[in-house]
């Protein structure tokens, strides 16, 4: 007489971790975390040759920096409230881009202050950067306009990593 079964087979192993999957399933949220997309109408390799990011973060106005490349555009940065240089509890964050041509001169800076988290959620912020805004010394003849301003408060939108926005295309 054979004492096979007919029908699915598990293990003890297998059923265990069929259990904790389905146990675990409700206990993780998204992460919390904000992706910096920036685009510019100017010219990689010509215009300028790297990006830089200068972050602070509140309560405590912990901070760091990173360092992107000109291409591909548009750049991304991903931040989290654990972020390298976040403080415990970091609520917000401020970010000061900078596109810097040769020898690391700034060629275009924007800011944006009081970006906040939104818990267990990825959010987008997205800063255009427009040639137009570039100052000749002193002289910086689109500082009021729109869309050279630094930005306080900026709404931020969802998080579609196969749809980053562009300039141009809002």
């Amino acid at each position: 007489m054979d004492a096979r079964r007919s029908g699915p087979r598990f293990s003890a192993s297998g059923l265990v971790l069929a259990a904790l999957v389905a146990a675990s399933a409700g206990c993780f949220s998204d992460p919390t975390e904000v992706v910096v997309v920036v685009d510019t109408d100017a010219v990689s390799f010509v215009d300028f040759q790297q990006i830089k990011y200068q972050l602070g973060f509140s309560p405590n106005l912990g901070g760091t920096s990173a360092v992107g490349n000109p291409e591909p555009m548009p750049s991304t940065l991903g931040l989290t409230p654990s972020s390298p240089g976040a403080t415990t509890g970091a609520t917000t964050f401020d970010v000061v881009v900078t596109f810097a041509g040769n020898m690391g001169q700034p060629f275009l800076q924007r800011k944006v202050s009081n970006i906040r988290f939104v818990p267990d959620q990825v959010r987008a912020l997205f800063i255009p950067i427009l040639k137009a805004c570039a100052c000749n010394g002193t002289n910086c003849p689109h500082a009021l306009d729109d869309g050279c301003r630094d930005i306080t408060a900026p709404v931020l939108t969802s998080f579609d990593e196969n749809n980053l926005p562009r300039v141009g295309s809002q």
